[in-house]
This record gives structure tokens, sequence and C-alpha cells, in this order.
């Protein structure tokens, strides 16, 4: 004999259908509103991304934030060159150093250096209209031939939120190697500071948590080598990275090679161009020196033979000299011994150039 199929469960009623469509709708207009509000408190200069701040992106602008122009312009002449672009640069120049003997010269220039990791063209252009740039002032950048890579923004593995950072929505949309829906996407990410800020929100509230936890005075983050430099000698992979160097990932072959009008940093080495033509003050560009086995055993013959023709092509571009390998820390970073040539090189580039118009040239030692 077959069980009994029990009844089926009483249905709610018509009312009660429209009660339960109700505080659903205002459940979801409540989490909407919750999410919002919360959102929306995000900024740069918040207490707990104070204490989270930890990347180089977040740490260049929160230097350009707290930049005093007018006691960095308070010199006799009171002319700035803006040394902006990667971490090749940073560790290269001590701007303290060349602020220094710049006055003791009475020289009507100083310096301000904004550098960080992966700064490469495409990204340090955001940085120009974030600066008190002005007619009379100049632009120094660096390029290198690590800079011209085919999809770069991959090859590096910048995370998104860097990019969300740094660039404007008009910016993000311009990036040609990237799919439309990517570009789509992160234009329309908002709000833009919860995007931005969010990865070192979450830092801040680990760090503040661990300090009440262990009972210590909370501290705000400090920026160590991102507003300056490295302060080292030789980083401690470095011997057994020479004695590997076929595994290199800084290896760099014929085929990942692309000059091309919209390769990211191409493109944004021609914006720079047209925004310091805007302005009117000239661009430097600097080719700055790497370990010699850096162009002899990472760089392929053909791609070293283009990156010397290209920077033929460059009116702007200057070369300075190659150093001693042990005056690096890697393969591309000045250390001490790098770092003090190099600043001695820029401040007579500078006093020897008072109008900030720097003629195509090889400094030699």
């Amino acid at each position: 004999m077959p069980a009994p199929i029990p009844p089926p469960p009483p249905q709610p009623l018509l009312e009660e259908t429209h009660r339960a469509v109700r505080l659903i709708r205002w459940v979801c207009v409540a989490a909407v509103a919750l999410y919002v509000g919360w959102t929306l408190h995000y900024h740069p200069d918040m207490t707990v991304v104070q204490h989270g701040r930890y990347h180089a992106q977040s740490w260049t602008l929160w230097k350009i934030r707290t930049l005093d122009e007018s006691a960095l312009r308070s010199h006799d002449g009171g002319r700035v060159a803006w040394l902006i672009g990667s971490s090749v640069l940073r560790d290269a120049f001590d701007e303290e150093v060349i602020n220094k003997a710049l006055a003791a010269q009475d020289s009507p220039w100083r310096v301000a250096k904004f550098a960080m990791n992966r700064g490469a063209s495409g990204l340090t252009v955001s940085l120009f209209n974030r600066l008190p740039i002005q007619a009379g002032d100049q632009v120094i950048h660096s390029v290198s031939p690590d800079n011209f890579r085919k999809d770069w923004l991959t090859s590096v593995g910048l995370p998104e939120d860097r990019l969300l950072m740094m660039m404007t929505p008009s910016e993000l949309w311009q990036i040609e190697e990237w799919p439309v829906q990517k570009r789509l996407e992160l234009a329309l990410s908002l709000p833009r500071d919860f995007h931005r800020y969010h990865d070192e929100y979450i830092a801040g509230v680990a760090e503040l948590g661990a300090d009440l936890w262990y009972w210590k005075k909370p501290r705000t983050a400090r920026p160590g080598f991102h507003t300056s430099y490295r302060r080292l000698d030789e980083m401690k992979w470095l011997s057994e990275a020479l004695e590997n160097l076929e595994e290199s990932t800084e290896r760099f072959e014929p085929d990942e090679l692309d000059y091309s009008p919209q390769q990211f940093n191409i493109a944004g080495l021609r914006t720079l161009r047209a925004r310091c033509e805007d302005v009117g003050v000239p661009l430097t560009l600097l080719d700055l020196p790497h370990r010699e086995l850096y162009y002899t055993d990472l760089l392929a013959p053909e791609v070293f033979e283009t990156w010397q023709r290209w920077a033929a092509e460059q009116p702007e571009l200057t070369t300075y000299p190659r150093l001693p390998d042990d005056h690096f820390y890697d393969f591309k970073h000045s250390n001490d011994s790098g770092r003090r040539i190099l600043t001695a090189t820029l401040i007579a580039h500078l006093v020897d150039d008072e109008e900030g118009s720097h003629e195509r040239k090889a400094i030699e030692h």
C-alpha cells in the first residue's frame, strides 16, 4: 500500500507576501545605506589608513600632500627640478644632499623627488597634475630598457588598487593593453577611495588590533625608503641570483619588445611631453646606469640594440656614466657608493645649466 501523501503546507496569504516583500526591500535599502555610509568615510589620511600605509604609490601621494611648496621655493630664484620616476631614480639621488649643495652654491635650483616602485612613464605621468609645477621649473624623469616590455602592466604585476590610486578614470580608460571590460570595471569602481585604500585600511585594522592585544602604544606607519632611498649595500639574494642568470625574471628576450605607440610607457612618455609643453617646462630624460651584466647577460643583443637606437632618437635624453658593479645593491638600483656619484653628477648638471634647458649629452666621470 503506497505511503499517504501529506497535504501541502499552508500557503501564505497575499497580505503576508506583501509584508515579506516590504521587509526584504527595507533590508536591502539598509544594507546599501550601510555600505555607502561605510565606504564614503574612506580617505587617504584617515587614522586607520595612516597605521596601515605600506606601499610605494600611497607613500608617494602622501609626500605630495605634505609638500611645503613655500619652503621649497623660499630660496633666491625659487626654481624647482621635479625628479619623478621609478625606484631606480629614487635610489640614484639623495634629495637632501643635492639641496644642501645647491644652497651652498647659491643656485636658483632645488629638487623635489617623487619616485616609486613601478614608476615608469605610464604611471609617473599621473603625478604631473598633482605637483605644483610652474613655468621656470623643469621635470627630470628616468627611462630604462625594461620599461618597454610587451603588456608591461601584466609583466610587473602592479595591483589594480595602485592604479586606481594614481590614475583618473580617463587615464585608466586609455590603457590599451587591457580589454575594454577591465578598463570599464576599474573606471567605474566607486566609491574611489574605498577601492584605493581598502587594503591599507585592513592592514591598519590588523596593526591597531595587534598593538591593543600586546598593550603597545599605537604608532602610525613610517615611509622608510619610499620617500628617500634604500640604505643597503647588497640584497641578500644577489649572490645566488648572479649564479642563476638564466632563470632570472629580469631576462628580456626579443619577443617581449614593444615600442609601439600604444605601449603603456610609450603612451605615458608621450603624455608627459605634452603636459610639460603645456606648462612650459623642459623635460629631461635620464638614462641611469645599471649593473654591467644587466646589459650583457640579461638583455638579449637585439633588445639592447633596439634600446640604443630608441635612446639615440630621444632629444631630451642624457646618459649618466656607467658605474662599477659593486655600486649597485641588485641588478639596477644604486647603493650608497653609486648614489654618491650619481648625486654629485646631478648637482653638477643643475649648477652647469642655470636655465634648465639641458642639451642632449653623455656625462662622463
